[in-house]
């Protein structure tokens, strides 16, 4: 997700199998990409994980996280605000 500032919001994501000894799990990491300087920062973390989550930025700024599935693989009806 695009942040205003110019900076990339990355949310979440799966755990391969082969790694989780499991079915993919999702994660509760986030990572945020400056384009002007080419790093990458660790970025807060979510009180849960997600996975295909939707993600959209509200008209204050900030990024609203919701839905998807969480870390065992489940539909959850969970959400997370980003300011």
């Amino acid at each position: 997700m695009a942040l205003t500032d110019g900076r990339v919001l990355v949310i979440g994501g799966e755990v391969p199998p082969e790694l989780a000894g499991r079915v993919g799990a999702g994660v509760s990491a986030t990572e945020i990409f400056d384009p002007s300087t080419g790093r990458w920062s660790a970025g807060p973390a979510l009180d849960r994980a997600f996975y295909a989550a939707t993600v959209t930025m509200l008209s204050n700024g900030k990024v609203l996280v919701f839905g998807g599935e969480e870390g065992g693989g489940s539909p959850q009806s969970a959400a997370a605000l980003f300011e």
